[in-house]
């Protein structure tokens, strides 16, 4: 979430370098978060437009019951099932400005349905919820990744964000592993999971720090994102005022 309203190269360009250099890494999903709703409704339809991923969240939908991106995909692998589902937090109605036509529900309402469908009727054997919901509480009345997993039996895993937290390990709370990699792709989550019978047995999960010493600047990136780099350079160059006068 929150791919919108970050740094000017993707102010500049409404997050389009941003989603071409996540259509070539391959992203499986992202979920919304209430930086999406910051702009209009048609930028965010152009953005999902030229995204080769879903934008999942099963509780946002339209006036008539359809959902603005997709409630929940499956991956299936040798052995196992994976299910995953989206959840935007309902702070997004005061932080942000989302279209009339858009209607949120309760993220745990939301959960405890799909959960169920995706455990009982879709036979997963893992259930992810990739949330933009936060483990810190900034109102009383905000679900946060930790209240989901306290009132929602049956998540294995939450992979959340909103709130920027660096989670060195595992959040474990109610059978759930909540994980946060901080942000702006300062760190990367690396999990792997063990199943074994259709169970998640283990998860060993850290947050990998992406330097350039470490990680030098993948080629295919970096052509990318280089003609919008010098587009907004020459732009942030340019001399908008100037003053006789010390601004104080």
């Amino acid at each position: 979430g929150d791919i919108n309203t970050g740094s000017a190269l993707s102010n500049m360009y409404k997050a389009e370098p941003d989603i071409l250099a996540y259509n070539a890494m391959g992203y499986d999903a992202v979920t919304f978060g209430n930086h999406e709703f910051d702009g209009t409704l048609e930028k965010l339809k152009n953005q999902m437009a030229i995204s080769q991923f879903p934008w999942l969240s099963a509780n946002i939908t339209y006036e008539n019951g359809e959902y603005l991106g997709t409630p929940y995909i499956i991956k299936d692998y040798e052995g196992m099932r994976v299910g995953i589902l989206g959840l935007t937090t309902l702070r997004t109605l005061t932080i942000a400005s989302p279209d009339k036509s858009l209607v949120f529900e309760d993220e745990i309402t939301t959960a405890q349905k799909y959960v169920d469908i995706l455990k009982n009727t879709m036979q997963c054997d893992v259930v992810i919820v990739l949330g933009h919901l936060g483990d810190v509480l900034e109102e009383v009345s905000q679900n946060t990744s930790i209240k989901l997993a306290e009132a929602v039996s049956g998540i294995d895993i939450i992979v959340d964000g909103h709130a920027h937290t660096k989670m060195e390990e595992p959040l474990v709370v109610n059978g759930t592993y909540i994980v946060s990699a901080n942000e702006w792709g300062k760190f990367v989550g690396y999990g792997v999971l063990t199943v074994k019978d259709g169970l998640l047995v283990d998860f060993d999960w850290k947050a990998e720090e992406i330097t350039t010493e470490k990680y030098p600047a993948d080629s295919e990136i970096a052509s990318i994102i280089a003609p919008f780099a010098a587009g907004a350079e020459a732009a942030l160059k340019e001399v908008v005022l100037k003053t006789t006068e010390e601004f104080v």
